[in-house]
């Protein structure tokens, strides 16, 4: 089944000095596993990102062979691929405990029942780390709230083709 990728690249734009720092790291670390990473004009960003006030941009870095899936196809795709291989799918199902025995986990006990299992997977989103901690390991992930008011299509501003555009400040 086809999962909506398209090659459209990511655009990292730095507005302070601690983001632009940041980016000299994430440099380092993409060109130490071969990762394509280019340094981009204002231009680029002016051509990309119309909405986008270019004054605020400290520094902007472009990993072209990044990838858009449509995040509905492809946790579609997953579900289908686990329940071809045995898995039984909970929804809005609350995980009360999950039970570890010599470092293995051996159930999972839900609000309904306790499931006797070997493998979890923690598919809880921006509420990961709250099955994640009690088992003694943080997740390397926060939620962050963001609001958007796109309240039409506009290709001219918004092209399908657009990089996906970061800013973390």
């Amino acid at each position: 089944e086809q999962l909506g990728i398209r090659t459209i690249g990511t655009v990292h734009v730095a507005s302070s000095i601690s983001s632009a720092e940041a980016q000299k790291e994430l440099v380092a670390i993409a060109n130490d596993h071969q990762i394509a990473v280019e340094s981009i004009a204002d231009s680029s960003i002016e051509e990309w990102f119309p909405w986008l006030n270019k004054d605020l941009i400290q520094k902007a870095i472009f990993f072209p062979n990044d990838i858009y899936v449509d995040s509905t196809v492809l946790t579609q795709g997953y579900v289908e691929g686990a329940k071809a291989n045995g898995a039984r799918i909970l929804l809005n199902t609350e995980v009360e405990k999950i039970e570890i025995k010599n470092n293995e986990v051996k159930a999972v006990k839900t609000e309904a029942e306790i499931l006797d299992c070997d493998v979890i997977v923690d598919a809880a989103g921006c509420w990961s780390n709250l099955i994640s901690r009690p088992l003694g390991f943080q997740l390397p992930m926060a939620p962050v709230r963001s609001i958007y008011w796109i309240t039409e299509k506009n290709r001219e501003l918004f092209p399908s083709d657009q990089p996906v555009c970061i800013i973390p400040d």
